[in-house]
């Protein structure tokens, strides 16, 4: 049959064609074109590719080969284009803004520009999403089904930023089963803005009609209108069985074309008999090849959807003249396509013809075949099948029988490597598993390789966002321990870690015991494995009482770190030291780590480890209350997470924004980043946001709404001080003060010195201190003075909660001990640095405690003082929606001495006509 131009679908083309105007202004837009098989869907993004082409735009084009996926395959290919028919000057251009991540993905990049050094190596999640700016850039410049190329095109989606992009997909929607990648990603975009489904039905009865006509050359008469319909109906409109009908009807005899060039029905319509499916239909058509090209096309289709001349003459009993010619005739019947790029190389017209014939071999001869194809794939690649491990790895799982599955298992095992390596995490993770699952059914497996699987396992779930990693990488820790592999155990801890203690409030024991052997297993020759080992466990140990212990590891990794002359490895071991020991009154002492990490990262140009010095940074200088330095450390925070792209990063941007808008008074904008940051969903969202949104509404008089979420805090963390303290204010905050003065009692029984020396120490100890202040709690203010003292001239700041300057408390506490000199001294040099920073809110909270402290103290001036306080609190506190604040200082103006001497009065009924928005 001769080609046709396009039929149909005019309103579809025309959103397409509106797409891509606003592409053109600037927008970026995706488009997911959905269907069965052979509805149209790429014949539609073709057209449309076409339609751009026209108009000036660039066209890059990508496909997934399903089964022989090699990740990022159609971005690969898309992009390779471009780099090989970009110009110099262009490529030059993105390789400044982007660096050369790109040559990860697309090689042709270091053949083009041959002076640009390659991608360095740093974390491999961190490389994976620089790779993913990188390709954004390209784009920006400038039916895939694997879970690489998807992460990879959410990336673009949710990107932010501008960028002139059109970019369409086609899959169909039966193969979108429960837990498939894809399903899972549109579902996410659901809402996205610029992201829009093009779901594909079968073509009208006319346009059947137009397809006959412009095959015939001429219009159809009754008879043919009558046809149209019935094949219109048979196919439901599906725009390839149509197509494949009427080329049955031609070869077959039942339309034959006249001298006249018109094409005339033999017989009736009912006594054509159509065949009854897609199958049927494809299977006629290769049934009209010779017996030859049958067989050969039958080779091919095990190969792939795609398959090139030399593997097929390997495995097929045909010279190489013959071979061209049977796949001649392939080409002329129009079932398989040659290669315009690449010489050699051929495809199958459509998916369909290649599963139909696929699924027409039996089972015992496909796994003949898969054999064949596998050993004849040896004899190509080598010893180093590079980029083509995965399909060996596919063809031997295919034909191996328990009994001989070693070498799938072997080539599965490479192949999840070379994955990890190429920054495919889901790859990784879907080879390792079948490898896993191939050794299962081996009667002596080898207990050193599963091992080896569950390490690159665990570190492809751990890339990938699985919480499970832990688990598969303490099997593997568990075998490398009976085994007696030091550097298998080595590795398998230090995989398992994802920068911070593996568990909130508590010691993860199993962990730590497998650290602990590992180190005495390492020796002491590595220097620079044995300082990550010792790190990490004093990492792990975060929320361990004994921190003297703590301590002497940290010591001795540093020591080491420093001595093995390995940046990588010092920044880290720095960066895990200074969350160790980050504790109550040590600030000043970690202030050298943070400038040591600074330094050493910058040294590296690491994406990660600067980001964790940033971190440290931005921790420590608002322990010590430099806040312009925050600023600037969270500034670097922000940039680093834009460039990368990584989920943490960004999510840790968010919150630790958050905490600072709360100090600078706007709670609103920090309810909104906090809120935006536990929509991530990161392992460690709901403490955080917890711990923030308990803050915002306990300064916006909101306790009532939050007592509930704190006590789930409570049961989950238990181990986390801080949300018991967190319980016992909103109590407060309620007037329940016997309630909170009970908690109070509680925690002082236990022992403030049980307090672990963590992140949460000093939040745990200014918040008591609050509750002993607002109950007046006097005869346990001496305790908590004593032991928040040494934290005097610090701020409580942890990078995701704030609580005021540690002054403030003391003064406070000073106060309910009728130290008042020494409470005045210390309010003054928390009102200085409040003002400094500045933190209204803070400022408020100490006017209204310094008023109660001048009203309490009583001597003269101090009533006409402590009223002026309390007077500039209420208005700071009202300017900012800080309403427990506002509620306080007016209970204090109005409350009689005797009473304010006692307690707080009760709650005001202007307090009941507070209407603010629910949690």
């Amino acid at each position: 049959m001769p080609p046709v131009g396009y039929v149909g679908r005019r309103a579809e083309r025309e959103g397409l064609a509106y797409l891509l105007d606003e592409a053109h202004e600037g927008a970026r837009r995706i488009a997911f074109i959905s269907g069965e098989p052979g509805i149209g869907k790429t014949r539609l993004a073709s057209h449309a590719a076409v339609e751009a082409h026209g108009d000036g735009a660039n066209v890059l084009y990508g496909r997934c080969n399903e089964e022989l996926t090699a990740p990022y395959g159609p971005w690969v290919q898309a992009l390779g284009y471009y780099v090989s028919e970009s110009s110099e000057d262009v490529l030059r251009e993105h390789v400044e803004r982007h660096g050369s991540h790109l040559m990860r993905l697309v090689p042709e990049l270091d053949h083009r520009l041959p002076d640009v050094a390659p991608p360095p190596e740093g974390d491999p999640e961190t490389d994976r999403y620089l790779l993913f700016g990188a390709v954004a850039g390209m784009l920006e410049e400038a039916n895939w089904a694997d879970k690489p190329s998807l992460v990879l095109l959410r990336h673009l989606v949710t990107g932010g930023g501008e960028m002139r992009l059109l970019l369409l997909g086609t899959y169909r929607e039966s193969d979108l089963v429960r837990g498939h990648p894809l399903g899972e990603l549109l579902a996410d975009l659901h809402s996205e803005p610029g992201v829009s489904r093009v779901p594909l039905t079968g073509i009208e009865p006319e346009d059947v009609v137009s397809i006959m006509e412009a095959a015939a050359g001429h219009e159809m008469d009754e008879t043919g209108q009558r046809l149209a319909q019935a094949i219109t109906r048979e196919t439901e409109g599906n725009p390839f069985y149509v197509g494949e009908l009427l080329r049955h009807l031609v070869e077959s005899g039942a339309l034959v074309q006249q001298p006249d060039g018109r094409f005339r029905l033999e017989g009736r319509i009912e006594d054509l008999g159509l065949p009854q499916s897609v199958r049927e239909v494809v299977g006629r058509r290769v049934a009209r090849l010779s017996e030859p090209a049958q067989r050969v096309l039958g080779v091919a289709a095990v190969i792939g959807r795609d398959f090139d001349v030399d593997l097929l003459s390997r495995i097929v009993d045909a010279g190489e003249d013959e071979l061209l010619d049977m796949l001649d005739e392939a080409v002329a019947a129009s079932v398989v396509n040659e290669s315009g790029d690449h010489v050699g190389h051929f495809g199958f017209a459509h998916a369909l013809i290649n599963h139909t014939l696929y699924e027409d071999l039996g089972a015992t001869r496909r796994a003949r075949l898969h054999r064949r194809i596998a050993e004849a794939l040896e004899e190509v690649c080598g010893p180093d099948p590079g980029p083509r491990v995965g399909e060996l790895a596919h063809h031997w799982i295919r034909a191996t029988v328990p009994s001989e599955s070693a070498k799938a298992l072997d080539y599965a095992g490479r192949a999840g490597a070379r994955a990890l390596a190429e920054l495919a995490p889901d790859d990784a993770l879907r080879w390792f598993d079948q490898a896993l699952e191939l050794q299962a059914e081996q009667s002596d497996a080898d207990t050193a390789v599963r091992c080896e699987l569950l390490i690159g396992r665990g570190q492809a779930q751990r890339l990938t966002g699985e919480g499970d990693f832990r688990d598969t990488l303490l099997e593997a820790s568990r075998l490398a321990r009976d085994l007696g592999d030091p550097e298998l155990l080595a590795r398998a801890c230090l995989e398992n870690t994802r920068g911070q203690a593996s568990q909130h409030g508590e010691v993860d024991a199993e962990r730590v015991d497998l650290l602990e052997t590992a180190i005495e297993l390492a020796g002491r020759e590595d220097e620079a494995r044995r300082a990550r080992l010792l790190a990490l466990l004093a990492l792990e140990l975060n929320w361990d009482p004994d921190s003297e212990r703590i301590d002497r590891l940290a010591e001795e990794a540093l020591e080491l770190a420093r001595r093995s002359g390995d940046d990588r490895t010092l920044a880290t071991v720095l960066y895990y030291c200074g969350l160790a020991t980050q504790g109550a009154a040590n600030a000043r002492e970690r202030h050298a780590l943070m400038t040591e990490l600074i330094d050493v990262a910058d040294r590296t140009d690491d994406a990660v480890l600067l980001f964790c010095a940033a971190n440290l940074e931005s921790i420590f200088a608002g322990e010590v209350g430099d806040f312009a330095a925050v600023d600037g450390a969270l500034a670097r925070l922000k940039a680093l997470a834009n460039q990368v792209g990584q989920p943490s990063f960004k999510w840790a941007d968010l919150f630790y924004r958050g905490a600072r808008e709360r100090i600078a008074g706007n709670l609103d904008e920090a309810e909104r980043l906090a809120t935006e940051a536990a929509a991530m969903d990161e392992p460690d969202a709901f403490m955080i946001f917890a711990a923030q949104i308990a803050g915002i509404r306990w300064e916006q008089g909101r306790a009532e709404e939050l007592r509930d979420l704190m006590e789930q805090a409570i049961d989950n963390f238990p181990g986390i001080s801080g949300f018991r303290a967190g319980l016992a204010i909103f109590d407060a905050l309620l007037d329940r003060f016997d309630d909170a003065r009970r908690m109070l009692d509680a925690e002082l029984e236990r022992g403030l010195d049980q307090i672990p020396r963590d992140q949460s120490e000093l939040a745990s100890l200014v918040i008591w201190s609050d509750v002993a202040f607002e109950t007046r709690a006097r005869d346990v203010a001496a305790e908590l003075y004593d032991r928040l003292s040494p934290s005097r001239g610090l701020v409580m700041w942890n990078g995701a909660i704030a609580y005021n300057a540690v002054d403030h408390y003391l003064a406070g506490l000073c106060g309910l001990l009728g130290r008042y000199d020494e409470a005045v001294e210390l309010f003054e040099s928390a009102v200085e640095l409040q003002k400094r920073i500045p933190a209204p809110i803070w400022l408020a909270r100490t006017r209204h405690w310094y008023g109660r402290t001048l009203l309490d103290r009583d001597a003269p001036g101090d009533p006409e003082h402590g009223r002026e306080m309390l007077n500039e609190a209420i208005e700071l506190a009202t300017t900012h929606g800080a309403a427990h604040v506002e509620r306080r200082a007016r209970e204090a103006i109005e409350a009689p001495s005797a009473r304010r001497s006692e307690g707080f009065a009760e709650p005001s009924t202007s307090q009941a006509s507070i209407d603010a928005p629910r949690l």
